[in-house]
């Protein structure tokens, strides 16, 4: 797969993320499924950049922490949804 058909996929997920059709651990295996893709030709970078390092830090999230983590990674999900 290419890298812009690896980003369409996470955004397609990011869209049903945001419409409640999925969850974040679904939005989460998708991201992390297309990394290989995504950075085929270059680094990651951008909200993808800032994406993994939310779901990393969601991982390692407990109580109020992860709760915030969460919220980053549906902001950053939205951006993605919206290709702001």
């Amino acid at each position: 797969m290419v890298p812009d058909d690896a980003a369409g996929e996470i955004a397609a997920e990011a869209i049903r993320f945001e419409a409640g059709d999925s969850d974040l651990i679904a939005f989460r295996a998708k991201f992390m499924g297309s990394l290989h893709d995504l950075c085929r030709d270059e680094p990651l970078s951008g909200d993808h950049l800032e994406l993994f390092f939310a779901l990393e830090a969601w991982e390692e999230a407990v109580g109020e922490e992860r709760r915030s983590a969460a919220e980053r990674v549906a902001d950053l999900a939205g951006r993605l949804a919206t290709g702001a």
